[in-house]
């Protein structure tokens, strides 16, 4: 590749960032998933959603939408906006303030597990490929989203040490096609990955 060839997306902030790679695609319509900018556990298991869903993913503060973010939800002009998370990720002011550009839905569960649950439940149906990744820290679940966007599947999270009952629930639901744990056992342990396979079958 020629230096010519690279081209950089970016923005002040990662609110921005996100508002001009989304704006790089030049969609419009179709659904927008909002995720909390302040954490990372939302947005990876939503990136895989929007992949499915030919969508987007816009990134907000936990109590006031960008004006970055913002300005994109105009340019979409989307047909629905799901919100992901609870109203400590992403506040009900946000909320309000998204329903001005579309339709806003929340799927959200108690934690991070049981809203990556959920939106794999509200996404996809069963007999798709599963990524299982550590929802502890980012850089496998970021790694798996993209991959989950190419299978067609979600990325569900789980504990280092154990699979929460939601993630556990909707490996039985999806009855999937196949499975994978994401990284090495100092991340999630023998145990836990016996439970995802169990879980899965």
């Amino acid at each position: 590749a020629h230096a010519d060839d690279v081209v950089r997306v970016s923005g002040s902030d990662r609110y921005a960032t996100a508002a001009a790679f989304s704006s790089s695609f030049g969609r419009t319509g179709g659904t927008v998933y909002l995720a909390t900018g302040a954490d990372f556990a939302d947005a990876l298991v939503a990136g895989a959603a929007a992949g499915a869903d030919a969508g987007s993913l816009l990134l907000t503060r936990p109590t006031s939408l960008p004006a970055a973010t913002a300005a994109e939800l105009s340019r979409i002009d989307p047909d629905r906006i799901i919100i992901v998370g609870g109203t400590a990720a992403v506040s009900d002011a946000v909320a309000s303030a998204a329903s001005v550009h579309g339709p806003v839905t929340r799927i959200a569960g108690a934690n991070r597990y049981a809203t990556a649950a959920a939106i794999s439940s509200a996404t996809f149906d069963g007999k798709v490929p599963v990524l299982v990744a550590t929802g502890q820290d980012f850089p496998d679940a970021m790694v798996a989203s993209a991959a989950a966007i190419a299978g067609g599947g979600p990325v569900l999270l789980t504990r280092t040490d154990g699979v929460p009952s939601s993630t556990a629930d909707e490996l039985g639901r999806l009855a999937p096609a196949s499975s994978a744990v994401v990284g090495g056992a100092a991340v999630i342990t023998d145990r836990a990955s016996a439970q995802v396979y169990r879980s899965a079958q």
